[in-house]
């Protein structure tokens, strides 16, 4: 064999290795995204009770960003099929993706859709608020069972979330959907400590679900629940509740008032001199 074509073999030889590790990679990407998928899906449905989907999951480890889209959350047993909640993308910039001790600086969602439901005595989203607060509270399985991965979320955006009535006036043509204003939660697993992703999960989604709540009692989409049972299940203040919140907005507006009457008063002198 001439030196000619020993070189050619060994540069085809080192293209064929490069070509390999290059595929080795990939597969290795897409086995590590698939299961990171799986993984959080299971730690959602086990969170909720109820079935958690993801549509596709994307992740850049260099930048720490990971992408996700196309996440649906399932209505309880009792309620429609059709999802009770969704959202279309979910963006999270991560400080450190190592799966013991996660840390993000940043998670918007965006797409977001909150379907409501009326049952008996209940609606589907205070049924899923609670069903995931008493797996919470559930003691661990012997044995650690339980994902014992820890987060600490410096911000979660929810951007302009879709409030969609499926109770029988909206389909009736007298209720419409509404855009709620953009809800924001900081410090999760703050001062250094980190907290469960379950239990980070059930916090966010406890807090989306109680203003959801509330907004849909002020646009009538809860008219079908008497009063007492709508105040139950958080939709709607009792008197002592109301009376609190009325009482911080006072004091929240009384600096400007303050200041108002102090303008005022200015003004009435600077006339009268």
């Amino acid at each position: 064999m001439t030196k000619m074509k020993k070189t050619h073999i060994s540069v085809l030889l080192v293209l064929g290795l490069f070509l390999l590790a290059g595929a080795g990679v990939v597969v290795l990407y897409g086995s590590f995204t698939s299961l990171t998928k799986v993984a959080l899906e299971k730690l959602g449905s086990e969170a909720l009770g109820v079935a958690v989907r993801i549509e596709t999951l994307d992740i850049d480890p260099e930048k720490g960003i990971v992408t996700i889209r196309g996440l649906t959350v399932a209505n309880p047993k009792e309620y429609s099929r059709r999802p009770a909640i969704e959202a279309g993308v979910i963006d999270i910039k991560a400080q450190d993706l190592n799966m013991q001790a996660l840390a993000f600086d940043d998670i918007r969602i965006s797409g977001m859709n909150i379907r409501v439901e009326v049952g008996n005595k209940d609606t589907n989203l205070s049924v899923l608020r609670d069903q995931m607060q008493a797996r919470q509270l559930r003691p661990a399985p012997v044995g650690g069972g339980r994902n014992k991965i820890n987060v600490k979320i410096d911000h979660v955006a929810f951007s302009g979330p879709r409030l969609e009535p499926t109770v029988k006036e909206a389909i009736a043509g007298h209720l419409s959907p509404v855009i709620m204003p953009d809800i924001h939660l900081r410090a999760l697993g703050g001062d250094g400590q980190a907290v469960q992703a379950a239990d980070a999960l059930s916090r966010i989604l406890t807090q989306v679900i109680n203003v959801s709540l509330r907004r849909a009692a002020q646009e009538g989409y809860l008219n079908e629940l008497p009063p007492e049972v709508q105040e139950a299940i958080g939709a709607r203040l009792s008197l002592k509740e109301q009376l609190l919140e009325d009482a911080k907005a006072a004091i929240n507006r009384a600096p400007s008032d303050a200041e108002n009457l102090k303008e005022g008063v200015k003004k009435i002198f600077r006339v009268n001199e």
